[in-house]
């Protein structure tokens, strides 16, 4: 099995730059890679790495060591209950979560 590693980058091309097997956003991204990847990414003067990390082994875990959080009700896109959900997806749907939900006006007129 390859070695993976998570590595933060900056993109000063395009949004939409390949590099590695990846499409990139402008700016600052975060991805998954191999040795092979990481090599490419490195190479390119358009990418700056601004830290790389070991990916963590896979365990034996149910969650697949993602630490991830265990939804209990059906949401949207044939997700249903007990579906775990990554930890890293857990900022934005507590984002979300927090937002108040706007009033809809009544469509009825009044009498």
């Amino acid at each position: 099995m390859e070695k993976r590693y998570l590595v933060k980058l900056h993109n000063r091309a395009h949004a939409g730059y390949r590099r590695a097997q990846c499409v990139l956003s402008k700016g600052e991204n975060e991805l998954e890679v191999t040795d092979a990847q990481r090599a490419q990414l490195a190479s390119d003067a358009r990418i700056k790495i601004l830290s790389v990390s070991d990916v963590q082994p896979e365990t034996s875990d149910p969650c697949g060591g993602t630490g991830g959080v265990v939804v209990s009700e059906l949401v949207s896109g044939s997700v249903g209950a007990e579906t775990v959900i990554p930890s890293y997806y857990a900022p934005v749907i507590d984002t979300a979560a927090n937002q108040p939900v706007p009033k809809r006006k009544s469509n009825r007129k009044s009498a």
